[in-house]
């Protein structure tokens, strides 16, 4: 019986070689992993505390059963303790709560759940991740995910989502991001901005800054619940969300930036002007996306990559 489920970490307690000599995991573990078959990449500035940032992206290059939420394409992100950008949680596997975007009112073909990864560089800077969204979306959409480790004293750390699409059937779209309960949240006044605090003056501030949002608002998913095989019923809460909603156009380019700081302060966040280029504070990241993105591209005007290689 030792061995069957979480039993067997009594062997792993017992058995673990404690006389090997203790090395720093950050000179022997690679920090970004990519998954080909599946199109899952993890990506983390370090090995160090609880503190650590931590990027998760998933294409669902290859669907092998079991696994039943609509995720392709979607974000996890974690950093200073905190779940900034999360999933739907159990029985919740709709598209629009696994922080993605996508046309709305559309069916939800889980035999199209499916994306092609174009697109994966990491380094101790931080990381670029690209996929195609096309067979997903019914339409050319592209998603490319960066992120800017911590470099100064004051430990922000940058995330930047660009979901190029170039879609002729006139649809609505949306962009969500499911996120933590433990978060609280407040829109901007400008309607084009979250806030999230966090416990320890952690701060996280969501900017839109590519086409202009119809709407953003900020919604809970309804609550599940599970009965596992030895009868025990668990009840789940249903997770918060930010919201935004975007008129048909094309192209349409949706520039979404998160930026957590760990001292109290929200930080600045604004396009630098040039291409997708961001400030945050007085500091430029410039190309976040590296080469996959052209460095004049201008997200709401350019053309996508796809279509337009």
């Amino acid at each position: 019986d030792w061995c069957g489920g979480y039993g067997g970490l009594f062997f792993g307690l017992l058995f673990y070689p404690y006389d090997a000599k203790a090395v720093d995991p950050n000179d022997v573990l690679a920090r970004g992993l990519h998954d080909s078959r599946q199109g899952l990449g993890l990506y983390r500035n370090q090995f160090g505390s609880a503190d650590d940032c931590i990027l998760g992206v998933y294409a669902r290059t290859t669907h092998v059963g079991g696994h039943a939420q609509n995720d392709a394409g979607s974000v996890r992100f974690m950093a200073y303790g905190e779940d900034w950008i999360i999933g739907g949680g159990q029985a919740r596997g709709k598209q629009e709560w696994q922080s993605v975007a996508g046309p709305m009112g559309e069916k939800q073909d889980r035999t199209r759940q499916q994306a092609a990864v174009f697109w994966d560089r990491h380094d101790e800077a931080g990381a670029v991740w690209g996929c195609d969204m096309r067979r997903v979306s019914g339409g050319y959409h592209e998603r490319y995910v960066a992120t800017r480790w911590p470099t100064g004293p004051d430990g922000v750390v940058v995330l930047a989502i660009l979901d190029q699409i170039d879609d002729h059937a006139s649809r609505s779209w949306y962009w969500n991001s499911t996120f933590a309960t433990g978060l609280q949240a407040e829109l901007h006044g400008d309607g084009a901005g979250v806030t999230l605090r966090g416990a320890e003056d952690r701060v996280g501030v969501w900017r839109m800054l590519g086409s202009a949002p119809s709407s953003l608002k900020l919604d809970e998913m309804p609550g599940s619940a599970r009965t596992f095989s030895g009868g025990a019923r668990t009840e789940y809460r249903g997770r918060p969300f930010i919201s935004a909603t975007f008129d048909p156009a094309a192209p349409l380019g949706i520039l979404s930036v998160l930026a957590v700081r760990p001292d109290g302060t929200a930080a600045e966040v604004s396009l630098a002007g040039r291409g997708c280029d961001i400030q945050v504070d007085d500091v430029i990241w410039e190309r976040p996306f590296g080469a996959a993105v052209p460095a004049d591209f201008v997200p709401g005007q350019g053309c996508g990559l796809c279509p337009w290689p």
